[in-house]
């Protein structure tokens, strides 16, 4: 009983009729037509670069919904929010130079969704598709630009009055 325990926990191992490893490496997925389609970890990090750590979160709970798993995406929700308070919380402190606070509070959140989050929820010896990204990038640019030109019309709006 406590070796199917084990063998459902490592499926990567193979063994042989008494239970013994066999020293063969297998990956946990092996049919290519089964295999899920996400973002991979470098698209993720890049959106977590260039538009937000929220932005780059909500790939990866895209990649744990498509993997069913529940838990984890309560997880990686409550770390982009509160990460990304925590950054606007920083921001506001260090006004004179939040530019390098931004690129490297950025950097930290990419690395943790991509190097913790990823191993930890996904694993690195999972054999996958990769989604396309070209949505999320085009959502992204939109929302961005959609920003920029709120920021403008409100700068506008205060110089007014």
């Amino acid at each position: 009983m406590a070796t199917d325990f084990i063998q459902n926990d490592f499926p990567e191992h193979s063994t042989d009729e008494n239970n013994n490893d066999a020293g063969e490496y297998k990956p946990l997925n092996v049919n290519p037509e089964k295999e899920p389609e996400l973002y991979s970890p470098q698209v993720i990090g890049i959106f977590a670069l260039l538009f937000s750590i929220i932005f780059g979160g909500i790939l990866l709970i895209i990649n744990l919904y498509r993997l069913k798993n529940k838990k984890a995406i309560k997880q990686v929700a409550a770390f982009s929010f509160l990460y990304t308070a925590t950054e606007v919380v920083v921001m506001n402190q260090f006004k004179t130079s939040a530019p390098i606070w931004s690129v490297i509070l950025n950097v930290v959140g990419a690395l943790l969704l991509t190097n913790y989050y990823w191993r930890v929820f996904i694993g690195i010896d999972i054999k996958y598709r990769k989604r396309y990204f070209v949505v999320p990038l085009i959502i992204g640019v939109g929302l961005s630009f959609l920003l920029l030109k709120l920021m403008v019309i409100m700068k506008q709006y205060a110089g007014i009055q």
